[in-house]
């Protein structure tokens, strides 16, 4: 079985741990999320790595080692094994080399001395994370690095997990399960990417539980959205007033259903786009998704009819 362990106040991990018990078990970073019940990013680290104590005899830790707090805290309970997307000289390492005009990425991994090169249906740099720790893991298991980047060449994202859909010139991002303040910044860095010279549009949701943080993690979404320029950024949510004090005059509009959403996207007369959906699982923002698009396959029929 592959798990998540989905963790959100302390000692939750106490309970899940004796219950998965895994054979091998991952860790992949840390970031500022559910700080509303674990309190800060060290206990956060504390946390996450806590799950290294549950490992069954002879079984295997694998902690990325970008992440000092993070590093430092597994190296208490035990001796991972690091994998990287930072430090090229690491056993196990990936890192973005080129972004496809479609969205996908070419990754290298490397797994000791070997070195190989896969696509993904991503150009999300932060996914060379995921991509060294599936080599570290399937290498530690005993796949070869060759036979690793040929099922890595097969993924498919699941839905609401940063999927593009394109529909002629538009590109729309579906990563609408969820949100905190790492995954956002990374979802709009590769979004604009993706967009390159055409428009960008991001239609984003609050990031919820994180507690006294929530207020400057918000005011620094704003200032993040400045220094993007998207073309226009859709906002849902209670924490509008927070992001809109940092947008330095990037246009921000206030929606509440997704057919407000729709009739200002119209308003801005574009042919295609990148759009990028993104917040918490509560803001339900695949439903500003679905509709449009919805809204372009009702356009695209029409125009073949």
């Amino acid at each position: 079985w592959v798990m998540e362990l989905g963790i959100s106040l302390p000692h939750d991990m106490g309970e899940l741990g004796p219950i998965a018990q895994p054979d091998m078990a991952i860790v992949h970073n840390i970031g500022p999320a559910h700080l509303e019940g674990l309190g800060s990013l060290e206990n956060v680290a504390d946390q996450k790595s806590s799950l290294f104590k549950y490992i069954r005899p002879e079984g295997k830790a694998l902690c990325c080692k970008d992440h000092e707090l993070l590093w430092n805290a597994a190296n208490k309970i035990s001796k991972p094994v690091p994998f990287s997307s930072q430090d090229e000289n690491a056993e196990y390492y990936s890192t973005l080399l080129h972004t496809l005009p479609d969205g996908s990425g070419r990754f290298l991994i490397k797994a000791g001395e070997e070195t190989a090169e896969v696509i993904l249906p991503t150009c999300g740099s932060h996914f060379a994370e995921n991509a060294a720790a599936v080599t570290c893991a399937a290498h530690q298991l005993g796949m070869d690095l060759t036979e690793i980047a040929e099922r890595l060449a097969t993924v498919e994202l699941p839905k609401q997990r940063f999927h593009c859909h394109t529909h002629g010139k538009w590109t729309l991002i579906d990563d609408s399960y969820n949100a905190n303040p790492l995954s956002m910044n990374r979802a709009i860095e590769t979004a604009k990417r993706i967009a390159d010279d055409r428009p960008l549009v991001l239609v984003l949701g609050d990031m919820l539980e994180l507690g006294e943080e929530a207020g400057c993690a918000h005011c620094d979404l704003g200032s993040k959205i400045a220094e993007t320029r998207p073309d226009a950024t859709f906002y849902h949510g209670k924490h509008y007033s927070e992001v809109a004090s940092q947008t330095n005059g990037s246009t921000l509009v206030p929606v509440k259903q997704p057919i407000e959403f729709l009739n200002g996207i119209h308003e801005l007369g574009l042919s295609d786009a990148v759009v990028l959906f993104k917040g918490s699982r509560s803001c339900h923002m695949e439903d500003y998704f679905y509709a449009l698009n919805n809204d372009i396959n009702g356009e695209n029929e029409g125009d073949k009819t």
